[in-house]
């Protein structure tokens, strides 16, 4: 075999975005460059095709406005890249005879016939709802992270995957209030604008919920003059969630549809005969797999309510660059605590909750040293330095591999989307916004009410939340004690019919009743707790199957 040709690139996913390839770039996804020039398709061929060196590859990733993943031939390296947010995975494994790159895991996992599960990742699956890092739940197998490159040397056989790109918050700026509110208006009709663009005139479908970030899509897309929006809202009828999106909907005069959940909404999907092959789609081998949108969507698509050329316009994860992950403690003026804590342990008491503390102490030390490790190239000297890098971890983990995996969804029923709350000039201007202005979200809901909500007339508060209850607790009672109290709280809460909002107390007996036998099956787990346990139990049929077949 020449050296040249070691290099196996399977790219096969089409739906949502299609690979537009050349001889040397294949893409997919979209962009806008510095000067608000629009890509996608062969231009974003194009644009990435100008690259003729590693060096200019890194940073036409770091100058790219958009979502997008892409593999490019330059000399004798193979590149590839993926977003600031992996709205787009890649995934790579080496062997004998090379490098194999995919848009999907198991295509990787076959070809290196790796059929075990890595403990770690298996820890880290269930008990976080993904995988940490670059791993995958097969050891061989892996993937990029959130702003990260890849660099195959087909000549010696050198690979790395590094970041090109972190979410870290530094070289912070100094403005009073006013003007922090009057530049991030400015943000906001400069995302709303381009996602107007890039819709080139589709219709934009907004997932609208109770809370604020599809209800800021939504008011900017309003005040740009945009008519042709449609709104849906999926739950129990009756439920704050949908009243809220069907008054936030009505008073601004866009098109809005509730589809309603109960337990035989969960008992259809989870006996439909393509249903594994959806989780199969989303999961990837790196996530448990999201669902909830599912029925609605798949709803509205039978019906034809939506137009098949119809962007999905989601509002991810603003609140968090707003600053509700913003540690209470700070609130509270208790920020030494967290420091002497520890990163790692904060990190592991936070997000690896899914079967509420019951983690062996053997497999918590193994995930805070995996922890430690991904986090020790960032240094702590104070506490906004703390709640950067929890920050670049939780947006590099769950955001990344979870939350905007939820985009798969769409492109199942083959759609595309956009995510206007992760534009580029957006997230590097909360970047460098001092993290006084982001404790409570001050800033920000100051400016969504005062600018956007109140003069629109869709001045809706989200009343009692999670955050709240337990920030009030805090003022009185040890840490240890308030996480005790609210994981009981959310775990028992969506029993009563008022906060079984999308029906997941029935998702939770269903899931139950199909892991009557699972001794890590409990009442008391989170939903993706109980949704990891059972998406566990058919990988592991197939491996016992190959492994026995193979002796």
């Amino acid at each position: 075999m020449s050296l040249l040709a070691v290099t196996d690139v399977r790219l096969s996913r089409d739906k949502g975005f299609s690979w537009s390839k050349s001889r040397n770039v294949s893409v997919k996804g979209y962009l806008f460059d510095a000067h608000d020039v629009y890509y996608e398709e062969d231009a974003l061929l194009n644009f990435f095709d100008r690259a003729d060196s590693v060096a200019e590859f890194r940073a036409t990733l770091l100058k790219a406005n958009g979502c997008f993943a892409v593999v490019k031939k330059i000399g004798d390296h193979v590149c590839a890249g993926v977003d600031r947010v992996r709205s787009i995975p890649l995934f790579f494994g080496t062997s004998a005879d090379g490098l194999l790159l995919s848009d999907e895991a198991r295509p990787v996992r076959d070809a290196l016939s790796d059929n075990t599960l890595d403990p770690v990742s298996e820890q880290a699956f269930l008990h976080s709802g993904y995988t940490l890092e670059q791993d995958t739940l097969h050891p061989r197998v892996k993937q990029l992270g959130a702003g990260e490159i890849l660099i195959w040397n087909q000549v010696d056989r050198s690979l790395t995957a590094t970041p090109y790109f972190r979410h870290l918050h530094q070289d912070f700026v100094e403005r009073s209030a006013d003007d922090l509110e009057e530049e991030l208006d400015e943000l906001t009709k400069g995302f709303a604008r381009r996602l107007l663009a890039s819709a080139r005139g589709k219709t934009i479908v907004i997932p609208l919920s109770g809370g604020y970030d599809s209800r800021l899509i939504l008011c900017a897309l309003k005040r740009e003059g945009y008519q042709d929006a449609i709104c849906y809202t999926y739950g129990r009828e009756g439920s704050f969630e949908a009243r809220v999106a069907n008054a936030v909907a009505r008073q601004l005069g866009y098109r809005h549809y509730q589809v309603c959940y109960d337990r035989t909404t969960w008992q259809t999907l989870l006996d439909s005969h393509r249903f594994v092959e959806y989780c199969q789609f989303v999961a990837n081998e790196c996530a448990v797999p999201h669902f909830q949108d599912l029925p609605a969507l798949q709803e509205l698509n039978e019906k034809r309510l939506i137009p098949h050329d119809a962007l999905v316009v989601p509002g991810f994860c603003g609140d968090l660059l707003g600053g509700s992950y913003v540690p209470i403690e700070l609130s509270l003026g208790k920020g030494d605590l967290l420091l002497a804590e520890g990163i790692d342990e904060y990190l592991l008491r936070q997000h690896f909750y899914l079967h509420g503390n019951r983690i062996e102490p053997r497999h918590a030390d193994v995930l805070k040293a995996k922890i430690r490790a991904g986090t020790a190239a960032s240094s702590i000297e104070n506490i906004s330095d703390f709640v950067s890098l929890s920050e670049d971890w939780f947006t590099r983990h769950k955001v990344a591999k979870f939350v905007v995996n939820a985009l798969r969804v769409y492109e199942w029923l083959g759609y595309a989307w956009r995510m206007p709350l992760w534009d580029s000039r957006l997230i590097e201007w909360w970047y460098r916004i001092p993290v006084h202005h982001r404790t409570e979200s001050t800033l920000y809901h100051r400016y969504l009410f005062k600018r956007l909500f109140l003069p629109m007339r869709v001045g809706f508060t989200k009343g009692v939340t999670k955050r709240k209850f337990e920030t009030v607790l805090c003022r009185y009672l040890p840490r240890s004690l308030v996480n005790a109290i609210v994981r009981a709280f959310l775990t028992y809460r969506p029993l009563t019919a008022k906060a079984n909002v999308n029906a997941f107390s029935d998702l939770k007996e269903l899931l139950l009743e199909r892991l009557l036998d699972h001794p890590n099956s409990r009442k008391d787990a989170h939903l993706n707790g109980l949704i990891a346990l059972w998406w566990l139990l058919p990988q592991n049929q197939l491996r016992t199957s190959v492994e026995r077949d193979g002796t």
